[in-house]
């Protein structure tokens, strides 16, 4: 059986149709506080495979150049992503799978040798632990996902509650 590329990272475009989410609604201020600058070194050590023609942009309205969401996607040769996801995880405090955290964990977050970049550009990709992920985090009942609401009501509720 060939193995495959496991996507991650990847975000619903405005009016798209897809099941991934708006990387708003994953934001979590103290998802791995501790590990956080080593998975963001370990996201952008990546290797460097499907370098695209224009830039990538930032879902949030703040975010930064184009340039810095980067070209090309980046794999460690299990899980591929977008070269821009360590902004998200940086700057917005994105959680990504606790499946890809523990990858990074039991590699030491360190990339592992792999094939070359063209042998990896080759392999076929799966969308479907991402598509499936996304929609476990989403919250079912009312269309939002659950960071965003957890978001909200953190910043809503930063002073005591009245009961």
């Amino acid at each position: 059986m060939t193995r495959s590329l496991e996507l991650i990272g990847y975000w619903r475009e405005v009016g798209s149709n897809t099941s991934w989410l708006h990387p708003r609604d994953l934001i979590d201020e103290s998802w791995e506080r501790d590990n956080k600058a080593k998975i963001v070194r370990y996201l952008k050590s990546g290797i460097r495979i499907n370098e695209d023609l224009g830039f990538s942009h930032c879902r949030f309205s703040d975010g930064p150049p184009d340039e810095m969401m980067g070209d090309a996607e980046l794999t460690d040769g299990v899980w591929l992503w977008p070269e821009g996801l360590a902004v998200y995880v940086e700057r917005y405090h994105v959680k990504l799978p606790a499946e890809f955290v523990a990858h990074m964990r039991a590699n030491d977050y360190r990339m592992r040798p792999e094939s070359d970049p063209h042998t990896l550009a080759n392999l076929p990709v799966s969308s479907s632990f991402w598509e499936s992920w996304c929609n476990q985090n989403r919250c079912q009942s009312s269309g939002f996902a659950m960071g965003s609401i957890w978001s909200f009501l953190k910043r809503a509720l930063k002073g005591p509650v009245d009961a």
